[in-house]
């Protein structure tokens, strides 16, 4: 993998490596970076494991087609840890080297970038999935 690594995030035994050629992960039991896997392309900035929903959050830069491509910041985005699939995009947000943390169930965000727009922002605040006897598929 020839990459510059950002951030890591592990989940069920598996390490999700941010770098600026993509979302990688290595697998349980791998014992290098030749077995990582690449599962985004383009400059992947920072990553969360949200173990309550089974899933990996990462932040992408965000561009606006219609301006040209111009740089919007970043956005969250979601990938299933099974699966490998992408499962939500969010809304760009205005800051650079963000860093992500999901915080039993709530996602945050922050970041540096200049001007007035907040720093910090609150991006998920519906619960996490009901587990134990009693919860519901």
């Amino acid at each position: 993998m020839d990459a510059y690594t950002f951030s890591a995030a592990a989940l069920d035994g598996e390490l999700w490596l941010a770098t600026s050629a993509g979302l990688y992960v290595l697998p349980a039991g791998a014992t290098g970076s030749a077995a990582a896997i690449k599962v985004v392309d383009g400059s992947v900035f920072s990553v969360a494991a949200d173990t309550a929903r089974g899933r990996v959050l990462f932040g992408g830069p965000a561009t606006a087609t219609s301006a040209g491509s111009r740089a919007l910041g970043i956005a969250v985005a979601a990938i299933d840890a099974k699966t490998h699939k992408l499962t939500k995009t969010g809304t760009p947000l205005p800051v650079g080297k963000e860093y992500i943390a999901d915080v039993e169930g709530q996602v945050w965000v922050g970041g540096s970038g200049t001007g007035p727009a907040p720093r910090v922002a609150h991006v998920r605040a519906d619960p996490p999935p009901p587990h134990g006897p009693d919860a519901k598929p």
